[in-house]
């Protein structure tokens, strides 16, 4: 079977769910409402697995309702230094239409050491910049930008969760953990400025590989079930109530405290002190003001990072919906920590997702392709998420 095509050849069934979630309408006594939505192909932790990763190119190649590709980090399998990443770009210029990237920690080493970690730049040097001919909308200056798509009235902010400092200690090394989530004061500056000239009638959607703070899985069908122990403890080491990453920043929320004034259309100010890494992080200074602009609609965050289909809300702020996706790779890694069952050679050979956002009626909705049958028997159906 010929790669490029095998999504679409393996998933014909889904096909009629695939064109509703990139499409609305309503029809009614012969009067009818009816349009194009925005829609993409979203792929995550794909882990070197190139053959999955040109699967999915193909399918969006041959769709032609999908307006744009993305792949929401963790493009290495291990760490910075095992491939120059070619094998990324090579697969990824062949997409015909706009193909997004984020990065994940492994992408930048998940590590201290020197030889095997890299910078956010040098991350972005390896995978967006190469990647920046598919890259429509994207000045292609840093590793975090946004995206307009004007015709639907949304604009797609890309973050890197992993713009640490680079401060070495005297072997040369890290002085933070590549794979831990930070944001620069420059980034956060960049988005509050960026969020502020957002147009009042436009809908916003954040992606990014992994949360900085608390969630709460929300219980529904794109939920994993098995990402808690019999003990009631998780496989992450938290709480069944919350899901978050390692932060030196510890239990605080810039990101969803600069999302919630932005929805309100209100002003904020507060420091952020670290509470670990003092003598090498600095003290983040938040000010924004969108008084001015008015309340914002926020669409939700988009990620991968947790291996795990996973519908959850930010636990500081219940309004703010999080989505977290299944990894597109496939390996014995993957069936370990996922609660879908992985056969080569089958549909479930593949994992790559239909994430559609109706501006009209304030709608996510999700059609995965590929594996979509749990461990217990349970289907991952298309769902609507409201916003």
């Amino acid at each position: 079977m010929n790669i490029e095509s095998r999504i679409a050849e393996r998933n014909r069934e889904a096909e009629p769910y695939v064109q509703a979630s990139c499409f609305f309408g309503r029809h009614a006594w012969g009067k009818h409402h009816f349009g194009k939505q925005f829609a993409m192909l979203a792929v995550t932790d794909v882990h070197r697995c190139a053959d999955n990763l040109a699967a999915a190119v193909g399918y969006l190649n041959g769709q032609e309702a999908l307006d744009c590709g993305i792949c929401l980090g963790d493009i290495h399998g291990s760490n910075f230094s095992e491939t120059d990443g070619t094998w990324y770009t090579e697969r990824v210029l062949n997409s015909k239409k706009p193909f997004y990237t984020v990065i994940g920690n492994h992408d930048v080493g998940n590590s201290r050491r020197a030889e095997i970690s890299g910078t956010s730049r040098e991350a972005f040097e390896k995978f967006i910049l190469p990647t920046a001919p598919v890259m429509d909308g994207v000045d292609g200056e840093r590793s975090y930008y946004a995206v307009r798509f004007d015709a639907h009235k949304l604009v797609m902010v890309c973050l890197d969760g992993y713009d640490a400092p680079d401060a070495r200690d005297e072997n040369g090394d890290f002085r933070i953990d590549r794979g831990e989530v930070l944001f620069s004061q420059e980034q956060l500056d960049w988005l509050i400025g960026t969020m502020a000239e957002i147009p009042a009638d436009y809908h916003l959607l954040i992606c990014l590989h992994s949360f900085p703070y608390g969630a709460v899985p929300v219980d529904s069908t794109w939920t994993q079930k098995n990402l808690y122990l019999p003990d009631g403890s998780s496989f992450y080491g938290e709480n069944i109530s919350y899901i978050g990453q390692k932060t030196s920043y510890g239990d605080v929320a810039p990101l969803a405290d600069i999302v919630n004034a932005w929805k309100r259309g209100t002003a904020m100010k507060a420091d952020y002190v670290p509470a670990a890494n003092a003598d090498i992080l600095p003290t983040l200074h938040i000010d924004a003001d969108f008084t001015k602009r008015g309340s914002g609609i926020f669409c939700a965050y988009l990620m991968g990072h947790y291996h795990a289909d996973l519908l959850m809300r930010c636990r500081k702020y219940p309004d703010q919906t999080a989505i977290a996706l299944a990894t597109t790779a496939m390996d014995d890694w993957q069936n370990y920590c996922c609660d879908l069952p992985r056969v080569a050679g089958t549909k479930s050979e593949d994992c790559v997702t239909v994430v559609s956002v109706c501006t009209d009626f304030r709608q996510i909705r999700l059609v995965r392709l590929g594996s979509d049958v749990t461990f217990d028997m349970r289907e991952r159906k298309p769902l609507v998420i409201p916003y």
